[in-house]
C-alpha cells in the first residue's frame, strides 16, 4: 500500500510579476489539483510556469500563458494537474494585476 510522505496545499493571491508559490523541497511532489479564482469585477489574466531546479520563468517552462478568467469565475488548471516536481523544482505564477486572482493547488509529496 502506498502512503504519501505529506500532502501539499497552496492558497495564495497572485502578484503582477512571476513569483514562486510552491517549491518541492527534499521530496518529489505530484500536483493533483490546481485552480484559480478571479476575485475582481473585470476580466483578469493569469500565467503559470513549472520550473526545473535552478531555472527561471520563460517560454520553455510555460504551462499557461495569459489565460483570461471572467469576473467571479473559478477555473481548473488541467495543464498543472499531474505535474511531477522533482526535488528543487517549483511553480511560479502571475496575474495581470496584484491580489485579484487566487491560486489553489493540492498534491502529494512522495519522498525521494
Amino acid at each position: 500500500m502506498f502512503i504519501p510522505k505529506n500532502l501539499m496545499s497552496v492558497s495564495a493571491q497572485l502578484t503582477a510579476s512571476a513569483a514562486t508559490y510552491y517549491t518541492s523541497t527534499n521530496t518529489k511532489t505530484l500536483v493533483t489539483k490546481a485552480s484559480v479564482c478571479n476575485n475582481d469585477t473585470v476580466v483578469r489574466t493569469f500565467t503559470v510556469y513549472s520550473i526545473k531546479s535552478g531555472g527561471g520563468a520563460g517560454d520553455t517552462n510555460l504551462l499557461v500563458k495569459t489565460r483570461s478568467i471572467a469576473p467571479g469565475e473559478s477555473q481548473m488548471i488541467p495543464e498543472l494537474q499531474g505535474e511531477m516536481l522533482e526535488n528543487g523544482d517549483f511553480i511560479q505564477a502571475l496575474a495581470d494585476v496584484t491580489l485579484k486572482v487566487s491560486l489553489f493547488m493540492s498534491g502529494i509529496q512522495l519522498g525521494l
